[in-house]
């Protein structure tokens, strides 16, 4: 994982996450697992799909489910240990569009562009103790 912030003025600012396949495998991997417990397909018994059927199946959905989670709780984390205030919500950057190739067999990297309002520094004057 890889975080980038660059302060375009004072009230925006730009953050770029880079998610390696280090980040997200194991957990796409014990989603995978948990899924073929649950998931009833015909001409299976339950929790009896090969993996590999399952992954032709579903993987796809489930892999893109837990880049975005992963990409999710990172972003949060960053934004609380940074002790970022954000007004509204975080918008993808225009002019930047990442390249999702979610492949099931060779994991890539993920690399997301993000404008985050800041909440601005202000005090109220005529107010005293």
């Amino acid at each position: 994982m890889q975080i980038l912030r660059k302060d375009v003025n004072p009230l925006l600012t730009q953050i770029e996450i880079t998610i390696e396949p280090s980040d997200y495998v194991e957990k796409f991997e014990t989603n995978l697992k948990k899924y073929k417990n649950k998931a009833q397909i015909k001409g299976f018994r339950k929790g009896m799909i090969p993996m590999n059927t399952l992954k032709k199946m579903y993987g796809k959905s489930l892999l893109v489910d837990t880049v975005y989670e992963e990409l999710n709780d990172l972003f949060n984390q960053y934004l609380k240990e940074q002790k970022i205030n954000t007004l509204g919500s975080p918008l993808p950057s225009e002019g930047f569009e990442p390249e999702l190739n979610f492949d099931l067999y060779h994991y890539n990297s993920f690399t997301f562009h993000f404008d985050v309002g800041i909440v601005p520094e202000y005090q109220i004057a005529g107010i005293s103790e």
